[in-house]
């Protein structure tokens, strides 16, 4: 029997999903980064990759960037988003806030496993650590990577959520292509994965040791996923996509029927939105204090 995502118990998994934009080669050339272009009005590819994880039933959303990136990147897309799939209970709807977080680069990294990849491996990384200092039982079991330069139909991709709330891999394919064939094709691994092509890594790090660095930064997605185990996996055959790698590509997206018909989501559900933090106000201590005297030792004092 499937599970509904709208109506889970609390022992449900932790669906994670990871927006690596960290580790792309510059294609576009511009003053900002490649994932702020726009593939409709005000509306941006990192927004669609973001707004596509809260689609299919994410928890949290991660943000793999460089340091230099993320200040742009978070006044876009701010602290957290509204889940689409709102949940219809007698007089009102339940309204899930999904929250975003942002994870920048290990200097150690940069300019060594500086790619596409390695970010998504790295934000799966953190993901999983920081939930689970907090509590073993929000730890994530599952992780839905999602890629800015992917672009196809969040209809399509919301069709899946149930069966990840069912804890099923997915991999997305097109022309029974997917992100073991270099294409930015999203798809869902557990810790197992994130093993195998941790492993896959670091072992083509000793292979390709050098005296002054270790040089890994040009892996393609195919030499790094190429750990998922096929095993267990469900491929969902996408009716279009377009893989932006080139200015060729997002040329040939704009001029699509597919670029005519992309509108921005509902204001409501991409609306850049902030914490209300708690007010606080630091209290004076008690050396700052000063305790009134008595009028018995004012008179004592005087004589």
């Amino acid at each position: 029997m499937l599970l509904d995502p709208l109506t889970k118990p609390l022992q449900a998994l932790h669906l994670a999903g990871i927006v690596p934009i960290a580790g792309q080669e510059d294609i576009f050339n511009m003053p900002w980064h490649d994932s702020l272009m726009p593939i409709a009005s005000n509306y941006t590819l990192l927004e669609k990759a973001v707004f596509e994880c809260a689609a299919v039933g994410c928890e949290t959303i991660w943000v793999v960037a460089h340091v230099g990136t993320m200040p742009l990147v978070k006044k876009r897309l701010g602290e957290f988003i509204i889940d689409p799939d709102l949940q219809d209970t007698y007089k009102y709807f339940k309204i899930r806030n999904v929250p975003i977080y942002y994870v920048p680069i290990h200097p150690k990294d940069k300019q060594r496993r500086d790619c596409l990849g390695w970010s998504a491996i790295y934000g799966a990384k953190i993901a999983y650590g920081t939930s689970d200092f907090l509590s073993k039982w929000v730890a994530p079991e599952l992780f839905y990577c999602s890629f800015p330069y992917s672009l196809n139909s969040v209809d399509e991709a919301r069709k899946i959520r149930t069966r990840l709330f069912n804890k099923q891999r997915i991999l997305f394919s097109h022309n029974n292509l997917t992100v073991k064939d270099n294409l930015h094709l999203n798809f869902s691994f557990n810790s197992k994965d994130y093993f195998k092509c941790r492993d896959i890594l670091r072992k083509r790090d000793l292979e390709n040791v050098d005296k002054k660095s270790i040089k890994t930064k040009n892996y393609n997605l195919a030499e790094v996923f190429k750990g998922i185990d096929e095993d267990g996996t469900e491929k969902v055959e996408l009716s279009w996509h377009y893989n932006i790698n080139s200015w060729d590509n997002y040329r040939n997206y704009l001029s699509s029927e597919y670029a005519a018909n992309t509108t921005k989501p509902f204001k409501f559900f991409t609306k850049n939105r902030k914490v209300r933090y708690i007010d606080y106000v630091q209290q004076p201590s008690r050396e700052d204090i000063q305790q009134p005297k008595s009028p018995v030792e004012d008179e004592s004092k005087s004589t």
